[in-house]
């Protein structure tokens, strides 16, 4: 191959998988709720060598906005075996829209499409899970990624909901990115097929995400490591082009952070009774409020540096330097947690530890070295990725390839949602001029179509249910009365001689 062919596959590729930064100007003003902005406080300037995220906050920085505003409940889904997955919902009645976010996203990235769907005349109840190592979902091995486990995973929590019914339960599954690529490989299995009337792939292909991934790593390693706010977070999803709707990422990228003291860096499960209450005013706050006393398997995450990674928007990090407050280094694997009168006490089953902690300073006694705390007196505080996406590398390739041949054998109706063209492989341009699925574009749309736009994206969504009637009755034809012969079509044009 030349280097030109190689270069220009590169770019393509580039451009393909991650959408370009644009300037401030081209981000979306109309959003139908504006969220708040601070005013009076803007976030400080940070430059890029003292951890920073770039050019400097304007006092227009953009405030975080609650998940109440756009779904009428937060559901905690329990799978034996596989652990708890947090779910939002909204609406009570009619079809079931599926949908499945992408590598580092939460179920959050469909708020907007949600509050747009629950507004047309017809009713849909729409259902949004933290997939596996995401967000509020908690399981026995949050790095287990692999296409096999994470759609058995979506399968189950659909069986979990629905699957009890007596009546059939119509569903359009959509997803976004890997999302998508597991809600395809999630269509050909067993449970939820026979229940399944629609797919809806948002901006993946196959061919352009195997091109891309060995630049993933470099991107990933671009990214921040933290923030020292979440609204910095947010701002600096907006400028960078990850989101280019405002309200979007107000109540979609907070649920992609974490506290750095909060967060245990675990492989076998996330304390996430402690990740939930990450809005208190300490450590030693969030651990006095803990009610339920989880199991909380700790691994080690000994590295100075920050770590980097994300597939679309989001990952974790979890530094070891002093001042950036405290980290627990576990070496052994057995550890749970209990609280008294606010006080912690880390014990490990084999009693190698003790954690003690008062006014939110923290001291770790050990017997044989297995574990380690470093605390700061007034450490800064700061807001790292939930979701570990570069332990995920192993399995990138198993998420998209055969994803194209997978696509074309999903019987039920799909549709591809793309932002341009360039982004269809081989397989998927003969099958779509073959008619085998809906193509629709989105041009003014980054990678993360449904928040760039929503309003766009849930009418696609709302054509395609009404188009192949998903949750609706039949079409009724008028039958010919009894005794009457049948009407033969007329052939338009010059009567053959």
């Amino acid at each position: 191959m030349s280097k030109a062919t190689t270069d220009n596959l590169r770019k393509v590729t580039l451009k393909a998988t991650f959408a370009a930064l644009p300037p401030l100007s081209d981000v979306n003003e109309n959003e139908p709720h504006e969220p708040t902005i601070d005013e009076e406080n803007p976030a400080p300037v940070h430059t890029k060598a003292s951890g920073g995220m770039g050019p400097p906050l304007t006092k227009n920085n953009v405030q975080k906005v609650g998940w109440e505003q756009y779904w009428d409940k937060r559901e905690e889904v329990e799978i034996e075996g596989r652990g708890s997955f947090n779910v939002y919902c909204r609406g009570e009645s009619g079809p079931i829209v599926y949908c499945l976010h992408g590598g580092g996203y939460t179920g959050l990235t469909w708020s907007l499409v949600a509050q747009s769907l629950a507004s047309s005349p017809q009713k849909y109840r729409i259902v949004a899970p933290d997939l596996r190592g995401h967000g509020l979902s908690r399981t026995s091995d949050d790095l287990d990624f692999s296409k096999e486990t994470m759609s058995t995973d979506i399968v189950a929590i659909w069986m979990k909901l629905f699957g009890g019914c007596n009546e059939r339960q119509p569903t359009l599954m959509v997803g976004h990115s890997m999302g998508a690529a597991l809600a395809v490989w999630a269509a050909n299995t067993g449970g939820m097929k026979a229940g399944l009337d629609g797919v809806i792939a948002i901006d993946v292909v196959e061919g352009t995400a195997i091109a891309a991934l060995p630049y993933m790593a470099g991107v990933l390693a671009a990214r921040p490591g933290y923030f020292h706010s979440v609204e910095e977070g947010i701002n600096w999803a907006i400028r960078s082009g990850t989101c280019r709707c405002k309200e979007a990422a107000a109540v979609s990228f907070p649920s992609q952070l974490v506290r750095e003291q909060q967060y245990n860096c675990t492989g076998a499960g996330l304390h996430i009774d402690i990740l939930r209450q990450h809005q208190q005013a300490s450590p030693a706050a969030v651990l006095s409020n803990t009610s339920t006393p989880p199991a909380a398997v700790l691994s080690c995450c000994n590295t100075s540096t920050p770590l980097a990674a994300d597939i679309g928007s989001g990952d974790h990090e979890a530094s070891s330097s002093a001042a950036a407050g405290s980290y627990l280094h576990m070496m052994n694997e057995d550890a749970e947690l209990l609280t008294t009168n606010g006080d912690a006490e880390l014990l490990t089953t084999n009693g190698n530890a003790e954690l003690l902690t008062t006014n939110g300073d923290a001291e770790l006694l050990t017997t044989n070295g297995d574990a380690e705390l470093l605390t700061t007196n007034g450490g800064e505080i700061k807001w790292v990725w939930r979701t570990l996406l570069e332990r995920s590398q192993p399995f990138w390739e198993g998420w998209y390839r055969g994803l194209s041949d997978e696509f074309l054998k999903v019987t039920c109706p799909k549709m591809l949602l793309l932002a341009g063209t360039d982004r269809l492989d081989k397989t998927l341009s003969i099958g779509q001029m073959q008619g085998k699925f809906q193509l629709s574009l989105m041009p003014t749309a980054g990678h993360a179509i449904q928040e760039d736009e929503a309003v766009k994206t849930a009418e696609l969504m709302l054509q395609f249910l009404q188009r192949f009637r998903i949750g609706m009755p039949p079409m009724q034809f008028p039958k010919a009365p009894s005794g009457t012969k049948p009407v033969l079509p007329q052939v338009a044009g010059p009567l053959m001689q």
